[in-house]
């Protein structure tokens, strides 16, 4: 039988059975807890990706990196923690954001 760890498993302890802080998968009312929760989740994230892409903020990601300029391509690089942006040209952000993805 397998045992998931509640928290390991990415569900919180309201699914766990009560008084164990393991929950069986194989165990109908874990299941479908755990379930409903992952599709609960989906559809969070369908919602988020919706609303990303109605307000724009979600746009530039669907563009080629050597379409954008170089100060999107900046922004980029330091959210995601490229060392050496402030000497780098266009076509070495793009590589570097590149091997970052």
């Amino acid at each position: 039988m397998l045992t998931l760890a509640p928290r390991a498993a990415g569900i919180s302890r309201s699914f766990a059975s009560v008084g164990s802080d393991r929950c069986s998968i194989a165990s109908a009312p874990c299941r479908s807890a755990f379930y409903a929760h992952r599709e609960r989740r989906r559809h969070e994230k369908a919602a988020r990706i919706g609303n990303a892409m109605a307000n724009g903020s979600l746009h530039h990601r669907s563009t080629g990196l050597g379409e954008r300029t170089k100060a999107d391509l900046m922004r980029e690089a330091r959210e995601i923690g490229i060392a050496g942006r402030p000497k780098m040209g266009k076509v070495a952000l793009v590589e570097a954001i590149r091997e970052r993805r």
